[in-house]
């Protein structure tokens, strides 16, 4: 789905760990979250995996956590990436059952990032909502912890804490762009315009080259009537990825916003046109890229079956 559609704030996983002989675990000094695992391959497929998730290139980010499991059966975390990125239900459960037989056998911070993800499988949003609260205590210098906690306060509508850990994610790591999208729902959703629109463009900053930022933005300036600027803002998302199907839909909603404002028919009409033109070029990609789907869904899967 598209980054503009905030319900997919990815689970926060942990930080970059250096390499011990046998098992890897973070050596830092104190502040961030913990990675184990016993594969130096699996610890880098794992990393790229998780800053592909984090700029919400799901199906990417899946890849990477089967290329990492595959290395290291017992990475507790690459199962972590693989229950936010998986497909079906079935893939969640799955993956989320690995992380969980494995939580003993990690830090104590890794472990309340899969208790808080099984809290979820069961419903349990109190447990979720301890164990993330927990994780900060342990961690409050880590920025993904902060994230992560925000994410779940979004989930529940509380959007002022939601920010507050936003804005301490960022605080701590400033480059750290993922906060921001998430940020700039927050302040939208708040009525807070302003304040989202500063967040959309730092996020479009820091990762200039990537389509999401712009049509997160894009989003913000169609709210608030600002078309023109708007499809500026969804044709640089399409100049990055023009097969980015969800940005093609909005932006078609958006000539026929402009459509329904027009009084002269020729504009009208050429709004009419631009929308379908673009509304079946985003059914066509759609459609071919759940064939593409289904086909990968029918190969043998990389997650090792105990």
């Amino acid at each position: 789905m598209s980054g503009r559609l905030w319900r997919q704030a990815p689970t926060v996983l942990a930080v970059i760990a250096c390499a011990l002989p046998v098992v890897v675990l973070a050596q830092t000094t104190g502040d961030k979250v913990p990675i184990t695992t016993s594969s130096q391959e699996a610890r880098q497929l794992y990393l790229e995996g998780r800053d592909l998730l984090e700029k919400l290139r799901g199906t990417d980010a899946r890849r990477r956590f089967e290329q990492s499991v595959a290395k290291d059966p017992n990475f507790a975390l690459a199962y972590v990436g693989l229950a936010n990125t998986s497909g079906t239900n079935g893939e969640f459960v799955d993956a989320t059952t690995h992380a969980v037989a494995l939580a003993d056998k990690v830090s104590e911070g890794e472990k309340h990032l899969i208790l808080a993800l099984d809290s979820g499988l069961k419903g349990d949003p109190a447990g979720n909502l301890k164990h993330l609260t927990d994780l900060v205590a342990l961690f409050p210098n880590d920025e993904r912890a902060h994230n992560q906690l925000g994410n779940l306060y979004f989930g529940r509508q509380e959007y002022t804490s939601a920010i507050s850990h936003y804005v301490k994610a960022t605080s701590i790591n400033p480059s750290f762009s993922t906060p921001y999208n998430q940020m700039g729902y927050a302040y939208r959703f708040l009525e807070k315009f302003d304040d989202a629109e500063k967040a959309f463009k730092k996020y479009t900053e820091l990762i200039p080259n990537d389509p999401n930022p712009y049509d997160s933005y894009a989003e913000l300036l169609m709210k608030r009537g600002r078309f023109n600027e708007s499809i500026q803002a969804y044709e640089k998302a399409l100049s990055i990825d023009p097969e980015y199907s969800e940005v093609m839909y909005y932006k078609g909603l958006l000539y026929r916003e402009k459509q329904k404002m027009t009084k002269v028919e020729a504009e009208r009409k050429r709004y009419e046109t631009e929308a379908k033109k673009i509304a079946d070029q985003a059914g066509e990609i759609t459609k071919r890229k759940e064939k593409e789907k289904a086909q990968a869904a029918q190969s043998p899967t990389a997650t090792p079956k105990k």
